[in-house]
């Protein structure tokens, strides 16, 4: 008996310390952990039900070979000195990814990701999730978004925490939230609160209003900002409510008009093409068509430089299309298309092509697919005219991304011009 109890003692022994080296190297050790990066906040250990395997949605192999053409030149820009520059065109593919609904890819890149943004995409699939109402699987990324590096700087920590409190918030969990806003930078204030208009209730209608009017009343530029979209957002979640949408549509009103607080014209434009896109998911396109006209009349009240005019007008026309009025939205396009051909050579080089992508993108959406592939060829051409590398595969990255997002497929004489590029890139930088 005490040799069976000895030899059951010996086994269960053994099962730990492989369970405990197993665990070592999936996580590291804690002297591991605290010498490479500090754990921020403490993420529960259990959910609801076990996180599945992050996937893949399916998107058409074009759409695949593109992202991960994307990538790649962001990932040729050398870390030395151009980590910043470099890990943000990273992140921009990684966000393309998880609108594609590209995890498993998106996941796969980040790894390669060499600085805090590595975090915040952790964080952005995150909130991806929390969306979903996939508890476990938000609680799962957020862990790994936790994991922030010692140097990290405090600014750059708190976008980290902000998009994780928006995630907490998403699914309900009001305290976990709360704990990750408190300290953040005063440019993240407010972003949470969105997060919570989009799960507000009646109960809690005018609490949020009492918050969001307290931080417009601080008058700080991304304060209020931040406080627009979540009057934004309770626009969406009480969308059906015409009593409580009439009162937050006359309170943002309002905020737009206070010569007080001096909200920028772009700002203004782009809370009411939120407030347009809101209007056409619910199907009403007269009520969007009544924002739509509100960012004709405020972009038409300014003179824009051209880099700022072309992408304004293509994106006013593309949500114009979607409302229903066809034909000003066609001809709108056009304008815009006009005024690149005009003027867009006194655009700074390293910005045309960030001109012409919306424009491209808003071809495809009005179903000119041959006018969306022109306009991303000559963006592929103006985006090597600066002889230095790191802009060329900034923004070859940027339209191989858009054109993913987008289902745009190359035809084969662009696609040998993008791999062409891509190969060609090298110093100097």
């Amino acid at each position: 008996m005490l040799k069976n109890t000895t030899l059951n003692s010996l086994i269960i022994n053994s099962v730990i310390m492989m369970l405990s080296i197993n665990c070592q190297q999936i996580y590291g050790s804690a002297s591991e952990t605290n010498d490479k990066s500090t754990i921020i906040k403490n993420s529960p250990q259990d959910t609801s039900h076990v996180a599945q395997p992050a996937t893949d949605q399916s998107i058409q192999k074009h759409q695949i070979e593109l992202l991960d053409l994307a990538f790649n030149t962001a990932t040729m820009i050398p870390v030395h000195p151009h980590i910043k520059d470099r890990s943000l065109a990273q992140q921009k593919v990684v966000e393309a990814c998880i609108k594609l609904g590209q995890i498993k890819k998106a996941e796969m890149y980040i790894r390669k990701i060499e600085n805090w943004r590595k975090n915040l995409c952790y964080a952005t699939i995150a909130f991806y999730y929390a969306q979903k109402d996939q508890s476990a699987e938000a609680e799962y990324y957020i862990r790994l978004a936790n994991v922030i590096d010692k140097d990290v700087t405090e600014w750059r920590r708190s976008r980290i925490m902000a998009l994780i409190a928006q995630a907490y918030a998403r699914l309900g969990m009001s305290q976990k939230a709360t704990e990750y806003q408190a300290g953040l930078e005063e440019a993240e204030l407010g972003k949470v609160d969105t997060a919570h208009a989009m799960i507000a209730s009646e109960d809690s209608f005018y609490l949020q209003i009492q918050r969001l009017d307290e931080l417009i009343s601080k008058g700080v530029y991304d304060i209020t900002k931040n406080a627009l979209d979540s009057y934004a957002q309770l626009f969406n979640t009480f969308y059906n409510s015409l009593e409580r949408r009439t009162e937050i549509e006359t309170k943002i009103e309002q905020i737009m008009n206070d010569k007080q607080i001096r909200i920028p014209l772009f700002v203004k434009m782009d809370v009411y093409e939120k407030m347009a896109k809101l209007a056409l998911e619910k199907g009403d396109n007269i009520k969007a068509l009544a924002f739509i006209n509100i960012m004709q009349t405020l972009f038409e009240s300014a003179q824009w430089p051209t880099d700022k005019h072309v992408p304004r007008l293509a994106k006013l026309a593309e949500l114009r299309y979607k409302a229903g009025d066809k034909e000003k939205a066609i001809k709108d396009l056009e304008s815009a298309h006009s005024v690149y051909k005009s003027k867009g050579n006194k655009i700074v080089n390293i910005w045309r092509a960030g001109a012409l992508r919306p424009l491209a993108q808003s071809y495809k959406i009005v179903d000119n697919s041959e006018a969306s592939l022109l306009v991303y060829k000559k963006a592929v051409e103006e985006g090597i005219v600066n002889p230095n590398s790191r802009p060329r595969a900034e923004d070859l990255s940027a339209t191989c991304s858009s054109m993913a997002l987008y289902a745009v497929q190359p035809d084969e004489k662009l696609k040998k011009r993008l791999y062409e590029i891509h190969e060609e890139l090298g110093s100097p930088w």
